[in-house]
């Protein structure tokens, strides 16, 4: 089988709404189907491009012999499935015909489905598989619950505090964020977390892309003590989240300097998106200077423009939709993707010898025309071999998937450019391979 997957994830913004899941289908998707990602105008736009994606992917891998299985983890933990979300729910967007070489499997705790899955839809019609509890798992999270009930209702402050952030954040923060927002010493924040916090909340790495610096966020340990924190603070925890808008106010005040913190460029904006936090919302997706500082950080326009889509979906479900708020949303949208079709040809692969991979990658995947992407990643490989055999050939396999994806006039000239890069891998039976199939005159 060829597999693709989505884990929703309540705890880390971004990875619990429709937006995310449809934006990893369509980069999946779009490898198995070997087809390039352009930037879509509209939420409708990119939802058609995910089911077309996965309607082309399955013909590919069917055609091989192969399934395509797609698999979808904790549909419980979905923010839009909830009663008047402007967004849809995920499970609306799995496929509700069958299609030919696809199987769909989902997991979630029982719960009833969104009112938007229609009644004909296989998942109210299937008959689901019921998993035992793991024994160990209810004790641990009985634990947990007992420890985050007896810190909230202890006399240690600061362990309140943290929790509070946190929560109102959605997770994400590094040690250094709540050090600012808190005003604490970051070892008495380090003491605090590795203690009787730890069972509660956990650290994960979060990079930009391979190669770029990883940063230690602290999240709930499970969605349910995140959901659990949120009904203890109930209306008090809306302090906390007005300190999140000073914060990111003074940091937009400023014009987003270098030392801005990265949850304000990677996270904020899903969370007031998830908060249907329109006004705010709007500020960023419109902020041109926060957008040049997430390039920067970030390498890459895809949580900018996830944004944008997030406004976009906000003011289409209101009665009557802001018409300049729209227009200044595609705008930006447009000043993104223009800026990507202006990157040179050889500036991924110059990154790359500078040692910043990370950014060589975001630079040539942002290409938004399929030969000159194709001709930006092919000497990218070129690029990384000496350095990273493993990166090199990634990026070959991007190239080769995006050259498919290219007109009868360039798939040829492209094709050339991903054996070239091929060839200077080892990799002579792929080029070899390439050059007898000869679509569009590849020799």
């Amino acid at each position: 089988v060829a597999m693709v997957s989505f884990f929703i994830t309540r705890g880390m913004p971004g990875q619990a709404a429709s937006e995310a899941f449809t934006s990893d289908m369509v980069e999946q998707l779009a490898a198995l189907a070997g087809e390039a990602v352009t930037p879509a105008a509209s939420p409708g736009d990119r939802d058609r491009q995910r089911r077309r994606l996965l309607e082309l992917a399955a013909a590919r891998v069917h055609a091989r012999g192969s399934q395509l299985v797609l698999v979808v983890d904790g549909l419980d933990e979905d923010v839009a499935a909830v009663p008047g979300s402007p967004f849809p729910s995920i499970a609306e967007l799995l496929p509700r015909r069958p299609i030919e070489g696809v199987r769909v499997i989902v997991t979630g705790r029982r719960k009833d489905l969104p009112a938007g899955v229609p009644p004909d839809h296989p998942l109210r019609l299937c008959v689901p598989h019921l998993l035992s509890p793991s024994p160990l798992a209810l004790d641990l999270k009985s634990q947990a619950e007992g420890e985050l009930r007896g810190l909230l209702t202890g006399d240690q402050p600061l362990q309140v505090e943290l929790i509070g952030l946190i929560a109102a954040a959605g997770g994400g923060l590094t040690v250094d964020e709540l050090a600012e927002l808190s005003e604490q010493q970051r070892f008495a924040l380090r003491a605090a977390l590795a203690g009787p916090l730890g069972r509660s909340i956990g650290s994960r790495g979060v990079a930009a892309g391979h190669g770029a610096p990883v940063d230690r966020v602290y999240v709930f340990a499970h969605e349910t003590l995140a959901t659990m924190a949120e009904e203890e603070f109930g209306g008090n925890l809306l302090g906390y989240r007005e300190r999140l808008y000073a914060w990111a106010a003074s940091y937009r005040e400023r014009g987003w300097p270098a030392e801005s913190p990265p949850y304000l460029l990677r996270s904020y904006g899903q969370m007031l998106a998830g908060q249907a936090d329109i006004g705010r919302l709007m500020q960023l997706t419109t902020d041109y200077a926060r957008h040049d500082r997430m390039l920067a950080a970030t390498f890459g326009d895809s949580t900018a423009l996830g944004e944008i889509s997030a406004a976009r979906t906000l003011l289409t479900a209101q009665p009557s939709p802001d018409v300049v708020s729209l227009a200044l949303l595609a705008v930006s949208t447009d000043r993104l993707v223009s800026r990507n079709r202006a990157v040179p040809l050889a500036l991924p692969a110059t990154w790359a010898l500078l040692g910043q991979t990370a950014r060589a990658e975001a630079a040539a995947r942002g290409i938004p025309e399929l030969y000159p992407r194709a001709q930006a990643l092919a000497a990218l490989a070129e690029a990384l071999t000496p350095i990273d055999h493993d990166a090199a050939l990634a990026a070959a396999a991007a190239a080769h998937q995006t050259a498919l994806a290219c007109n009868f006039a360039t798939i040829g000239p492209a094709l050339r450019h991903v054996m070239k890069a091929l060839a200077g891998l080892g990799r002579f039976e792929d080029a070899e391979k390439i050059a007898r199939d000869n679509p569009g005159g590849a020799h």
